[in-house]
Parts: structure tokens; sequence; C-alpha cells
């Protein structure tokens, strides 16, 4: 079995048209707000950081939150060490672990903005919360947890305030303020991922692309899926191997893919006869990952040693 992993030379970049018009846009409202929230994938704490959101929008300019999303997808027991870390070179930045679909931990982000609003009520007599981030770590699910959780009436509370979907790419502009709390008034303005369009780390990208955060028609699923079997086979026990009973451990997509085709009837016609179609067989694995019906997993080493050289080096775009 592998022990180390090589990504391929070329993992696509997917910056379209709607992504820099609102990384454009990100600094000219500015004006009209006094929080900034950005949302991570919490199986990616530090992959999903976009340090171009930190070059609009530079420390200080606005009081900012994280909150990383997800996180029952995650390896719960990691949070302890990014918290420590946190303290230690952004104390002021409060971080939150939160999943937004089942309303765990999103309570959490709208407190700190109204701890923020309640220090000083008479400069905020409202406040209005800019929410950023890549494209699908759950921006748009976090606003419609707030949004459920009310803080208000009961219409505000079952209005549904964003479209959420399993694909990166659903918001695709920049949206008008809307209110999430009633008391004291809490307003959000939602964005569309961005992507890092300097984006040049081959793992980073494929990490993304395994969560979810690149659009799935640019992918080759066999070099995805093939990643994420890597990161299975590191488990004393593969996952896949329990799931479908009788599946060989091996470092081969190919034969592990063909294996899930089979079991799920993924066939298609060549010739003559059905075969196992190879490239379902893959896209069901990732879907699995993505939905964690695969396990928890946190993909981005957060050792402790790795996690103090990363924040030494990048303490300014964190």
């Amino acid at each position: 079995m592998r022990k180390v992993y090589l990504p391929p030379v070329n993992v696509p970049r997917w910056f379209p048209p709607h992504q820099r018009r609102a990384l454009q846009q990100l600094g000219e409202n500015m004006a009209q707000v006094d929080v900034i929230v950005e949302v991570r994938d919490a199986r990616l704490p530090l992959s999903s950081i976009n340090p171009t959101f930190h070059q609009r929008l530079p420390a200080g300019m606005r009081k900012r939150i994280v909150a990383y999303n997800k996180a029952d997808l995650s390896n719960t027991w990691l949070n302890p060490r990014l918290e420590e870390q946190f303290r230690k070179w952004k104390e002021d930045v409060p971080v939150v672990f939160c999943n937004s679909r089942k309303d765990r931990g999103t309570k959490t982000v709208v407190d700190h903005i109204i701890q923020y609003q309640q220090s000083d009520p008479a400069r905020f007599p409202f406040i209005t919360a800019l929410i950023i981030g890549l494209p699908n770590v759950g921006k748009s699910s976090l606003l419609n947890s707030l949004r459920r959780l009310g803080g208000g009436s009961g219409n505000l509370r079952s209005k549904k305030v964003a479209e959420v979907g399993q694909q990166a790419g659903v918001t695709r502009a920049v949206q008008t303020r809307v209110k999430i709390w009633e008391s004291p008034q809490v307003y959000f303005v939602d964005t569309p991922g961005i992507m890092d369009p300097g984006l040049r780390d081959p793992l980073q990208g494929m990490k993304i692309a395994l969560a979810g955060g690149t659009q799935d028609s640019l992918l080759d699923p066999l070099l995805v899926a093939d990643y994420l079997l890597f990161l299975l086979n590191q488990k004393r026990v593969p996952p896949y191997t329990t799931m479908f009973p009788g599946c060989p451990v091996s470092d081969n997509i190919t034969e592990v893919a063909t294996w899930v085709a089979k079991k799920e009837g993924r066939l298609q016609r060549r010739w003559t006869e059905s075969v196992p179609d190879v490239e379902s067989g893959c896209w069901s694995l990732i879907r699995k990952f993505r939905n964690g019906e695969l396990g928890s997993m946190t993909l981005d080493e957060v050792g402790n040693e790795s996690l103090m050289e990363w924040f030494s080096q990048h303490s300014q775009e964190f």
C-alpha cells in the first residue's frame, strides 16, 4: 500500500466569470459591512482558506469570525488543536465549529455578532455581516440555519434565505442584504463561493475537488477517487471493505471502483454485454465521502507541530 500520495501535476482550477465579478465587488460595499464571517470546510481547515480574501479585506478592516462548517464530517477531536493555535495567533478572531444542516453550533456565530453589537449599541443600531468562503463550504446553508433558529417572529424563522445545492456554484452573485435576526437586528449579505485564482498546490486542489469545491464536470473521477482510496487505505479497516463485503483491500482504484459498480448495479453496455461502469463507481465513492458515509475525515495535516509551523508561516493570511 502507498505510504505517500503523489498528486497529479495539473488539477483543474475553477475561477469562472461570476467568481471574478464577486471578488471585485467584495471591497466595493464594505462601508455597509460591520462583520466578516468566513466559512471554511472543517474537513479542510487549512486548504479551505482563500488568501485572496485577506488581500481584498485586510486584517483589522472589520470584525472577523471564522466558522468551520460540516464539522460533523471531520475528525472533531482535532478541533481543540485549531482553537489553541487561533488563541495564540489570532486571539481576536472567534472560531466556531458547526453543522448548519442540523443547526448545531450555528447560533454561536450570531452570538458573537450580537456580542460585538452590544459592545457599542449607539454605533450599531443594527449590524450587517458579509459571508465569504470557497465554493460549497456551506455559506448558504449556514444562513438558512440561522434563519430557522430565529430570533424573531415565526415568519422570519421559517423563510428560506438562500438556495443550497450539492454542486459548487449555486450562489452566483453577491446578494442583497437579508434580515437574519430580529432583536437586535442582524443582517447578512451572501456571496458566491470564490476560489483562489492563484491556487498552485496540486494537493490542495485535489482536496478541494474531493470535498466538492470544484465543478465536477471539470474533474477526472478516477484521479479524485484514487486520492480518496489512498486516504481510506490509511485506516486500520478501510471503510469500503465493510460497506461492500468481499471487496479486497487494494491500491488500485479501477479494481475497487469495478467492485463498487458491480455491487450497486452500475453497468454500461460494451458491444453485446453489460460491464461495470468504473467511472460511475468512482463517483459513487466520492459522493459517499462527501455525505459522510465513509466516516468522518479531516484531510489536512493538523498535528500540533504541523499547525504551529503553518500558523507561523501564514498568520498574516489566516
